[in-house]
């Protein structure tokens, strides 16, 4: 959790005329229901969004993911790995 980095994030997108929708706790969502990282990504995808920017734990490999995924995926942050 980082105040200061989800609002730059926010931020950013609101001056270039995006409108972000911030998925950033796991609390209330169907994370907290037991739902994987990597059904959330397909299910949001699903919706078609502009772009999807993820911040994850090294658990999640972002870079198949952004192969996988139909939309494009920009990271945001991955753990430990560059």
């Amino acid at each position: 959790s980082s105040t200061r980095t989800r609002i730059s994030f926010e931020l950013a997108c609101f001056r270039e005329g995006f409108h972000p929708l911030s998925l950033s706790a796991k609390s209330g969502t169907s994370l907290d229901k037991g739902e994987t990282v990597e059904d959330t990504l397909e299910n949001v995808a699903a919706m078609k969004p502009d772009l999807l920017v993820v911040r994850s734990d090294e658990n999640l490999d972002q870079h198949a993911w952004s192969q996988k995924l139909k939309i494009p995926m920009i990271s945001a942050g991955w753990g430990k790995r560059s």
